[in-house]
C-alpha cells in the first residue's frame, strides 16, 4: 500500500510538472527570441541565427528555472489531490505530512543533481556554441574560412591575435600574438594555449617568444621560451566574446579551474566563486522548493481554496527566485561570504517549512 502511495505521489507530481516545463520554457524562450531579434540585421546574423541562439541557450533557461518548476508542479499535482480529499484520506489512514512529502522529495534530490549533471556536460556545449555563432555573426573579427584550422584574427590597439582554434573547454590553441610598435614589429608569440581569464589578462602556456634584434635592418631575431606568462591585453567587448566563454558556459570542473588559475595570478575570483557555488546549490535549491509546497498543500482548505494556496504558492516562489538571484548580486557587490549567500534562500525555507512542520506534530 505505502509503495504504491509513493508511486502515485510521484506521478501526480510529474504529471503537473510536465506542462508547466512546456509553458514557463516557451513563455521565457519567445521573451529571448524577441530580445535576440533586435540584434538580425547587425553584422550578419540573422533571424535564423536568432533561433539557433535561442535554441542552444534552452538548457541553461532550463537549468535556472527548474527549482521553480518544481514547485509550481508540486503545488498543482499535489494540490489537485488535496482537492480531491486524497491527501485527507492518506492521513486518516495514519500518514503524517512529512511521510507523504518524501517520495516527491526524492524526486526533487533526483532533478537536483539532474540539473548539476547538465551543468557539467549539457549546458556548456550549447552555450558555446550559441556564444560562438552569435559573436561572429555580429562582429568584424575576420574568419579564414579557407583554412582547415578556421583561424580566427583580430586586432587589439598594438597587438594582432591570430588564434587557430576554441577547445571545447574554451581554451584557445594555436595562438600567436604579433605587438608592434611605431616602428614595426617587435615580437611575435607562439603559444600553444592560452585562456581568457578576464576581460584584461590571458594565461598563456608553453610560449616561444621572438623578439626584433636592436638593429631592424638585421633579420636576426632573440629567442626564448616560457613555460607559463600571464599577458595583458584589452579587446573590445564585442571581439572579446568571439574567443572568450563567459563564466556561465563553462562546466562546473572548468569554472573550478578558472578560478584557481585566476588565483594563482593574483587576479579577483570573488563573482566566479559565487556563480560556483550557486550552481553547486542546485539540488538543494530543488529540495526547498518542493518542500515549500508542503504549507500551501497540506494547510486548511476551511481558511484558502485550493486555487488560492496555489496562487499564493506561486507568488512566494517567484519572490524566492527573486531572493535568490538578488542574493548573488549582493554577494558580488558587498563581497560577501559565497557559500553562505548560495544556500541562504534554501536555508529559509527550510527553517520556515520546519517549524510549520514541528507545530503539525
Amino acid at each position: 500500500m505505502g509503495l504504491k502511495l509513493n508511486r502515485y505521489l510521484i506521478t501526480s507530481m510529474l504529471k503537473a510538472l510536465v506542462p508547466v516545463v512546456l509553458m514557463l520554457l516557451a513563455l521565457f524562450s519567445f521573451l529571448a527570441l524577441a530580445e535576440e531579434l533586435e540584434d538580425v540585421g547587425e553584422g550578419s546574423y540573422t533571424a535564423m541565427n536568432a533561433v539557433t541562439v535561442v535554441g542552444l541557450t534552452l538548457a541553461n533557461r532550463l537549468l535556472d528555472l527548474l527549482p521553480v518548476m518544481l514547485l509550481l508542479g508540486a503545488l498543482i499535482g499535489l494540490g489537485g489531490l488535496a482537492g480531491n480529499s486524497e491527501l485527507t484520506a492518506a492521513r486518516a489512514a495514519g500518514r503524517s505530512p512529512w511521510q507523504l512529502m518524501r517520495p516527491p522529495l526524492l524526486t526533487a534530490l533526483v532533478v537536483g543533481l539532474g540539473l548539476l549533471v547538465m551543468a557539467q556536460y549539457v549546458v556548456p556545449a550549447a552555450e558555446q556554441r550559441a556564444e560562438t555563432l552569435r559573436a561572429r555573426a555580429m562582429t568584424d573579427v575576420s574568419v579564414n574560412e579557407a583554412s582547415a584550422n578556421d583561424d580566427t584574427w583580430t586586432r587589439s590597439n598594438n597587438q594582432i591575435v591570430k588564434v587557430g582554434r576554441i577547445g571545447d573547454a574554451g581554451h584557445l590553441e594555436d595562438v600567436e600574438i604579433y605587438s608592434f610598435d611605431e616602428s614595426g614589429l617587435v615580437s611575435v608569440r607562439q603559444v600553444a594555449m592560452a585562456e581568457v581569464l578576464d576581460e584584461r589578462f590571458w594565461q598563456l602556456d608553453d610560449v616561444h617568444v621572438l623578439r626584433a634584434g636592436a638593429g631592424r635592418e638585421d633579420t636576426a631575431s632573440m629567442q626564448s621560451d616560457l613555460a607559463r606568462e600571464l599577458w595583458q591585453i584589452e579587446l573590445a567587448e564585442d571581439r572579446l566574446s568571439v574567443l572568450a566563454l563567459p563564466p556561465s558556459s563553462l562546466s562546473l570542473i572548468d569554472l573550478r579551474g578558472r578560478i584557481l588559475r585566476s588565483e594563482d595570478n593574483d587576479l579577483d575570483v570573488h563573482g566566479l566563486r559565487v556563480m560556483l557555488w550557486q550552481r553547486l546549490s542546485l539540488p538543494l535549491a530543488a529540495i526547498a522548493m518542493v518542500l515549500l509546497a508542503l504549507p500551501f498543500v497540506f494547510g486548511s482548505t476551511r481558511v484558502l481554496s485550493v486555487g488560492e494556496r496555489v496562487t499564493f504558492g506561486v507568488i512566494v516562489g517567484v519572490l524566492f527566485y527573486l531572493l535568490e538571484q538578488t542574493s548573488a548580486h549582493f554577494a558580488i557587490i558587498y563581497r560577501l561570504n559565497p557559500v553562505v549567500m548560495a544556500v541562504l534562500p534554501e536555508c529559509l525555507i527550510l527553517l520556515l517549512v520546519g517549524n510549520w512542520l514541528r507545530r503539525m506534530d
